[in-house]
């Protein structure tokens, strides 16, 4: 959790501290995947928090169940894939009740792909287009208020780390006390997750413990009846994992415990409002995309689309064609055309426990509108992460970016790969949150694509 208002020596804790749509979705489905965020007890009535989905021309409509046995506060909720906004307003949802949020989503349609991402007191919900249905199981009803006010605060310290792993930043702001708000902006807010969050990844937090008491905020000097969660939560730094323990402080605020960043007033007003990706400097925003060299003639011309997506799809990987310890990879359920694009082929890849790997072809009439697919799934990254994607043109004879990020559900990494009028999507996730990252397995997965791309055209032509 970062420079939070924390009683850790590592940070100042206390929470105070496409394009590309296909790759979208899972990270959706696997970083959001399984947001319980209490274990029903054996023997007992399971309450919960449901979500259901409907996708069409329009947008995003989500219907929020509640059957928590008490009322549930609905923080935020946009798109998580292609969203045009947020979601401006909160709602107490009462028990046995329901409520529908309309979301806007990107111009262009909705995207076969796309997912709803609702933050509540009761836990965080990802219904996507494909899976419709999101629940939450949230065991029995605490006998006392004090333990249900317990139990509101465990979870409210998981979705805030939930969040973290997932940089959802909009959202994080959002579960920010109304006091703190008042003091730094949602952009500040996004910078500061950006440097601490710099070359390092997360995962859901453990509540260890939970106490009520009065605190003082530093960043007003105003004292508050607060919960201190004692936590620990996992980070990875280059690969290592570290587990990092502190206590955050959450004040119940809108129906909702919330979290304070810093405990210094001149340390929030001179927060950077705008920053590069690493969040350490304050730099302007290039024209160049990463990966993206200067244009180039139509490296498959001579090769009718339509007919390079019916090869596509009608010839089969060769186990000996794909990374060894991989195998049997199977046609999936293409597709249509994605936008402006002619078609697309996809195949999922087996061969590893715990993992889903695959290869998505989109194939353009023109390298215009795969440059296009390639920037704005870039761009899409860098919105939704605020990070920069790796540029591994140097390992491609054609520009290249790898894209990763680490949650609780697992870890996620996708290559990218401009190859003409052809966009080559390799994705690699582990479901397992303990497995190293996926880069090197979506790399790989990357070239194997792109030999059995060249052999495609070869018997197209």
């Amino acid at each position: 959790m970062g420079a939070r208002s924390t009683d850790t020596p590592l940070r100042v804790h206390d929470r105070s501290h496409a394009r590309g749509r296909w790759l979208g979705l899972l990270v959706v489905v696997a970083i959001l995947a399984g947001t319980a965020s209490a274990r029903p007890a054996a023997g007992s009535t399971t309450r919960s928090l449901s979500a259901a989905l409907i996708c069409d021309g329009s947008g995003l409509r989500v219907t929020v169940t509640n059957r928590s046995g008490a009322a549930v506060h609905v923080a935020f909720a946009r798109a998580a894939v292609h969203p045009a906004d947020r979601w401006r307003r909160e709602l107490d949802l009462a028990d046995r009740s329901t409520d529908t949020l309309t979301l806007p989503i990107a111009a262009g349609g909705v995207d076969p792909a796309e997912a709803a991402l609702v933050v509540t007191s009761a836990g965080v919900l990802a219904p996507t287009c494909a899976q419709p249905s999101a629940s939450a199981a949230l065991g029995p009803l605490p006998p006392s208020q004090g333990e249900r006010d317990a139990e509101a605060a465990r979870i409210a310290l998981v979705v805030i780390s939930q969040l973290e792993a997932i940089r959802a930043f909009d959202a994080l702001y959002a579960l920010l006390h109304t006091d703190a708000q008042a003091l730094v902006s949602p952009e500040q807010v996004a910078c500061w997750y950006v440097g601490e969050l710099a070359n390092t990844t997360t995962a859901a937090a453990t509540a260890l413990g939970v106490a009520f008491a009065p605190w003082t905020w530093g960043g007003n000097g105003r004292t508050y009846d607060a919960a201190a969660v004692r936590y620990r939560q996992p980070y990875w730094v280059g690969g290592v994992r570290q587990e990092r323990e502190g206590a955050e402080h959450l004040v119940l605020d809108h129906g909702q415990w919330r979290w304070f960043l810093g405990t210094d007033p001149a340390w929030l007003a001179n927060l950077p409002a705008t920053c590069d990706a690493s969040g350490a400097g304050i730099q302007p925003r290039g024209t160049q995309t990463p990966g993206v060299p200067p244009a180039r003639g139509d490296q498959h011309a001579g090769t009718d689309p339509q007919a390079l997506v019916d090869a596509l799809r009608s010839t089969p990987f060769r186990n000996d064609e794909l990374p060894s310890g991989l195998s049997g990879a199977q046609l999936g359920q293409s597709p249509g055309p994605d936008g402006n694009a002619v078609g697309q082929a996809e195949f999922d890849i087996g061969g590893l426990i715990n993992s889903k790997l695959g290869i998505l072809y989109v194939v353009y009439a023109d390298d215009a509108g795969a440059r296009a697919d390639y920037e704005g799934t870039i761009s899409n990254f860098q919105q939704s992460f605020h990070a920069s994607p790796t540029d591994v043109s140097t390992d491609f004879r054609y520009p290249a970016a790898l894209l990763s990020s680490q949650g609780y559900g697992g870890w996620v990494a996708g290559c990218y790969v401009l190859a003409g009028n052809v966009v080559v999507k390799a994705v690699s996730v582990s479901t397992d949150p303990l497995r190293e990252p996926a880069d090197g397995a979506a790399s790989l997965l990357a070239k194997a694509a792109l030999a059995h791309l060249d052999l495609v055209i070869q018997q197209t032509r």
